[in-house]
C-alpha cells in the first residue's frame, strides 16, 4: 500500500513550512508575538544544532515509520528529511519526491542506514519495532542495527509542529555525540 500523497507544485520541505505554521495560528488566534518569540526560540535551537555538526561528513539515516512486509518511510517530501538533515545527516530516500510512502528492505538493505529513527506511535511500538530490526533477517546486519545507532522519536516529531526541535537535537547527538561531549557509536 502507498500511503504517498503530495499537493500538486510541492517540491520541497523544509522546517520553514513549520514555522510558517506557527505564524499563521499567532496570526489566527491573535497571539502574533508569542508565535514570533516561539518560531525564535526554535530557529535559535536548530541553527545551534548546526554550528556544532558543520563540517562533519553527514550520517545516512533511515526512517521507519511502520510495516514488516514492506516498510513505510517518510522520504524526500515528509517531514523526518529536514529533520534529518538539521542534524547532520541523509535520509537515505530523500530523492524520492514523495511523502509517506513504502519502500522495499532491499533498498534499506542496500542503502545501509548508520542510523534509524523509528517513528513511535501507537502498535508497534518503537520497542517492537527495534525487537523487529534485530530479529529480521534482512536488517540484523545493518550497520544502524548492529550499532544500535537506533532513536525512537514520537509521532508528534516527526510531522510538522513544534517538536520538531526536539526531534533535531535527539538526533544530532545520536549522529554526533562527540559534537555535544558523548562517546560516538557509530563506526
Amino acid at each position: 500500500m502507498d500511503r504517498s500523497r503530495v499537493d500538486k507544485g510541492v517540491t520541497s520541505v523544509s522546517l520553514d513550512d513549520t514555522y510558517r505554521d506557527i505564524l499563521n495560528l499567532g496570526a489566527i488566534f491573535d497571539v502574533n508575538r508569542r508565535a514570533t518569540a516561539l518560531v525564535d526560540k526554535m530557529k535559535a535551537q536548530i541553527a545551534a544544532v548546526r554550528q556544532k555538526v558543520a563540517g562533519l561528513k553527514p550520517v545516512t539515516v533511515f526512517d521507519y515509520d511502520s510495516g514488516n512486509s514492506s516498510p513505510v518511510t517518510g522520504p524526500g517530501l515528509a517531514m523526518p528529511t529536514p529533520i534529518i538533515q538539521a542534524a547532520g545527516g541523509i535520509n537515505i530516500f530523500a530523492s524520492l519526491k514523495k511523502t509517506w510512502s513504502n519502500v522495499s528492505w532491499e533498498q534499506v538493505v542496500k542503502a545501509q542506514p548508520q542510523c534509524i529513527i523509528s517513528n513511535d506511535y501507537g502498535t508497534p511500538t518503537a520497542a517492537q519495532k527495534l525487537k523487529f530490526l534485530r530479529t529480521f533477517p534482512a536488517t540484523r546486519n545493518v550497520p544502524a542495527v548492529k550499532n544500535n545507532c537506533v532513536l525512537p522519536v514520537a509521532y508528534d516529531e516527526v510531522v510538522p509542529g513544534v517538536r520538531n526541535v526536539d526531534a533535531v537535537v535527539a538526533l544530532a547527538k545520536l549522529l554526533r555525540p562527540a559534537a555535544f561531549g558523548r562517546p560516538s557509536r557509530i563506526s
